[in-house]
């Protein structure tokens, strides 16, 4: 289905999740901290990334914003699951691009949800973007387009008078 990079410094954290992510047909790559972490999502392009926030070497906030920063991984839907459970951090997350903030313990069918909510959202994303890259170049290159409207019911009708 899709290949999902988690994110955290809790081996069994790590062991539940890919479990639970590979039983749901994902491909799932992992890493430890968020250095690892940010390597591995310029490295493998994922189609989406889960992460903890409090984590060694690169917290997750670090991370997210170094994701943000780079253009080919600003985009990436990234699914927080953490600990941290002040107002602040969920801020703070939101602020950086986070798209889904989630508290452990997590229960799979919650993360299960938000991982297909954002995979959802950025095919949308991608298919209006290519949509619109079709139509920028349609309006550049007119010749080359053609558009047919058609109403069958009056469609005999159109034909005489085009005849």
């Amino acid at each position: 289905m899709a290949k999902i990079l988690i994110v955290d410094d809790d081996p069994c954290v790590l062991a539940v999740l890919r479990v639970s992510m590979r039983q749901a047909g994902h491909e799932v790559h992992v890493a430890g901290d968020g250095l690892s972490g940010l390597a591995l999502a310029l490295g493998e392009q994922p189609d989406l990334v889960v992460t903890d926030l409090r984590m060694p070497r690169l917290d997750g906030f670090g991370m997210l914003a170094a994701l943000r920063a780079n253009a080919p991984t600003a985009q990436l839907p990234v699914v927080v699951v953490t600990a941290l459970d002040e107002p602040e951090h969920l801020r703070r997350a939101v602020l950086l691009g986070a798209d889904s903030y989630l508290m452990k313990p997590v229960q799979i069918e919650s993360l299960c949800e938000a991982i297909d909510t954002r995979l959802a959202r950025a095919g949308e994303n991608r298919n209006r973007a290519l949509l619109g890259e079709h139509a920028d170049a349609m309006l550049r290159e007119p010749r080359h387009a053609t558009v047919l409207y058609s109403d069958i019911r009056r469609f005999s009708r159109i034909a005489e008078i085009l005849s």
